[in-house]
């Protein structure tokens, strides 16, 4: 391997996927491709029952599932619906990425893996440290704080 500065090495990593969720039926890189490619408008009109819609706003960009996990994936004893969708929405996204590349999400139990990611501003820490817990994994996750340049 090169070495840099005679006390440091590169080391070969793999990037095994990648996923993204957003409003308008996108729930993978390839569906975020096909509505930049086609210019899709993916803003819809906010549900009734959200919250008082008069006071706030009457347009949304609204998911179209609240994400559904299996009670086995999880280590946490929480009934899985109840667990704060800052935690849900990137344990989901960790399974479909590993799903997309032929990896079992059972098999990365103990294993030396990291999360890396770039978080919705309110949910800084949770992402990664909610992998790293619920699947077990065992090396450094990074949570980048780098404002907007994510999206």
């Amino acid at each position: 391997m090169p070495t840099i500065n005679n006390n440091t090495s590169l080391e070969e990593i793999a990037l095994i996927g990648m996923s993204c969720e957003f409003a308008g039926d996108i729930h993978s890189p390839n569906d975020l491709w096909h509505a930049l490619k086609e210019s899709r408008d993916v803003g819809s009109t906010t549900p009734i029952d959200r919250f008082d819609l008069k006071s706030f706003t009457a347009h949304m960009l609204n998911m179209d599932n609240n994400g559904q996990l299996h009670q086995q994936l999880l280590r946490a004893d929480a009934e899985p619906a109840s667990i704060d969708p800052y935690h849900r929405s990137p344990i989901l996204k960790f399974i479909d990425l590993h799903d997309g590349a032929g990896y079992s999400v059972k098999k990365m139990n103990h294993a030396n893996a990291a999360a890396r990611m770039r978080p919705e501003h309110r949910s800084r820490f949770y992402g990664p440290n909610s992998l790293l817990y619920h699947f077990n994994l065992h090396d450094p996750n990074v949570s980048l704080d780098v404002a907007c340049s994510s999206s």
